[in-house]
């Protein structure tokens, strides 16, 4: 019995690896030890909070990247949500931006190259 299947079953396999490379990347640096116990929620219950909290502990510094603003932001929130935040702050937004040259491209011809948007962001966690 011979499947047919073959080719859509590798141009999924070939999809799903290529939608995965283009999701944003978000890195965690850890900064300050937990106030209390904190598990995985809900990305919905994580707050955007505007100023920092009074009451609040930035315990993981976040950087997204490789992606545009907009998923950048999900990224941030998801990845809070997953490490039991209460919210995040964002501190720091920078749109991509063109570079030229060899120093830039490592070519000898000037090639532009569009730069990353980044989004840097502090994970409260609420004492």
């Amino acid at each position: 019995m011979q499947f047919r299947s073959r080719p859509a079953a590798a141009l999924a396999i070939v999809s799903a690896a290529m939608l995965g490379a283009c999701a944003p990347l978000v890195e965690v640096t850890p900064m300050h030890p937990t106030p209390r116990c904190i598990m995985a929620r809900a990305v919905s219950s994580v707050k955007v909070f505007e100023r920092a909290p009074d009451n609040g502990v930035a315990v993981y510094g976040l950087v997204a990247s490789e992606g545009d603003t907009r998923d950048l932001y999900v990224a941030i929130q998801t990845k809070a949500a997953d490490l039991g935040c209460d919210g995040v702050l964002i501190a720091r937004s920078e749109a991509g931006t063109p570079t030229r040259g060899d120093v830039a491209t490592g070519q000898l011809n000037a090639q532009p190259v569009q730069n990353s948007e980044r989004v840097t962001a502090l994970c409260i966690v609420m004492r």
